[in-house]
């Protein structure tokens, strides 16, 4: 189904708020805003994410480690 998606342009939209998609992936992830799913959590401080990436970014906030 991704293959057909991707070559043909079509989109695959959100049942909820009707936006469009071209991976379905993204739609899945994107679903988590209406669902309030925040499967991955801090183990410092509890805060939760909708996405691991943003788990990862959070957790140098626990560290002395700074960006720049």
């Amino acid at each position: 189904m991704q293959y057909i998606l991707t070559h043909t342009g079509e989109n695959i939209s959100c049942e909820t708020c009707g936006k469009g998609f071209s991976q379905i992936c993204d739609l899945k992830i994107h679903k988590k805003i209406h669902t309030g799913e925040r499967p991955f959590s801090c183990q410092s401080c509890g805060k939760s994410f909708s996405q691991n990436k943003y788990l990862i970014c959070h957790m140098k906030t626990h560290t002395s480690q700074r960006p720049f």
